[in-house]
């Protein structure tokens, strides 16, 4: 019996560690993309720290959604909140970068099918 409560803590703990680790690793790509996007914008340090600040805000609540619905509704919020902090310029050249990264994503998703 004493076996098996210490099987089940460790696995429990095991399974935190894992999720957690799982959720350190979206941030990280989170907070990389955005300032991949910071630097080809070229935006300056008022926009760059809004934009931080916007990303920071969203990850979680996108992370934390509760049905594709709910994460869609609060990306399009955040665009909408990044259209007002870019120039009309900078709001193309992003349209452009989340159109080339789709693309990118698509060619990668086709390539890893066709390894299968």
């Amino acid at each position: 019996m004493k076996a098996l409560k210490i099987g089940i803590t460790l696995f429990s703990l095991l399974a935190i560690v894992s999720f957690s680790n799982a959720q350190d690793a979206e941030s990280k790509r989170v907070d990389s993309r955005t300032e991949r996007i910071i630097t080809k914008l070229g935006l300056n340090e008022t926009q760059a720290t809004q934009a931080r600040e916007l990303s920071v805000k969203y990850k979680d609540l996108v992370a934390n959604a509760t049905d594709q619905k709910q994460k869609t509704a609060y990306k399009q919020e955040a665009e909408l909140e990044l259209k007002k902090i870019l120039t009309a310029e900078q709001y193309q050249d992003y349209k452009e970068i989340l159109a080339n990264e789709k693309k990118s994503a698509a060619a990668r998703a086709e390539r890893a099918k066709g390894a299968k």
